[in-house]
């Protein structure tokens, strides 16, 4: 079976509601300006969770939505990967899940249904990566395509995958502890903890530019995706526009766009 207009609406319905949830974590950060130490950084680590999971689910539920088993579809949220079946060992040893490696990905998704033939979703991926560190704060920011430099998007995916890891079971690395502990300006959201940002500007034009992708591979899905039911642009721009109703103002990315040319 593959992927059909009504099922695919529902699935980007839910990623939208649920990325919303890590959005909702820095706006709440972000309510105040305030220096030094103080509880609110605690939120840091969860952000990065929540903003995980919704692209896991987001996968987890076109791959669910696509399932050909004869069952009626319960709808987002119930289908799990089975590590048993959907893990797969590379030649050079590592063990791998669908939702990170790319290698892995496109051929997974393929099988189940989820993108035709000839379709690659990752070569519509395209985000803000972090060219270098300085201490434990990533820098020289540049936008880049995934079929531009692929190693850089599988390392930043799999730096995200050990954040998001530490943050579900606290076994984040030392300087991430102190640091989440630590205060942050509540202006500066770039400029949570290391892992904050490499997670939270990653996850969110992965999500947009992969819903894209799903929704051109044919007439039917298109015409059966309504306006909205992608990740909503707005929230991803320097500042969301005031006609937004959730977050009119927020500034979410400290200062810049999570889209290319801004």
């Amino acid at each position: 079976m593959t992927l059909t207009a009504g099922r695919f609406t529902k699935v980007c319905e839910a990623a939208c509601w649920n990325l919303r949830a890590a959005l909702d974590l820095i706006a709440i950060h972000s309510e105040k300006e305030v220096r030094g130490r103080q509880p609110r950084a605690s939120l840091n680590p969860f952000t990065v969770l929540a903003a995980a999971a919704a692209w896991e689910r987001f996968l987890a539920d076109a791959v669910g939505a696509s399932a050909g088993t004869g069952k009626s579809w319960p709808g987002p949220g119930h289908f799990r990967f089975d590590p048993k079946k959907d893990n797969k060992k590379l030649p050079d040893g590592r063990w791998v899940t669908p939702p990170w490696d790319p290698s892995y990905l496109n051929g997974y998704l393929r099988v189940c249904g989820v993108i035709q033939s000839g379709l690659n979703l990752t070569d519509y991926w395209e985000a803000h990566l972090a060219g270098s560190w300085w201490g434990a704060a990533p820098t020289r920011w540049r936008y880049v395509r995934y079929t531009d430099d692929p190693s850089a998007f599988e390392m930043t995916l799999k730096n995200a995958q050990y954040a998001r890891n530490g943050a579900a079971h606290f076994a984040l690395p030392y300087n991430a502890v102190i640091s989440a502990l630590s205060g942050t300006t509540g202006t500066a959201m770039l400029r949570q903890t290391p892992s904050s940002q490499g997670t939270l500007v990653l996850y969110p034009p992965c999500s947009c530019s992969s819903s894209t992708a799903l929704s051109s591979q044919s007439p039917k899905t298109t015409a059966g995706a309504p306006n909205g039911t992608s990740p909503l642009s707005a929230w991803f721009e320097a500042i969301v526009p005031a006609s937004n109703r959730r977050y009119p103002g927020v500034e979410f990315w400290g200062g810049r766009s999570l889209f290319r040319g801004a």
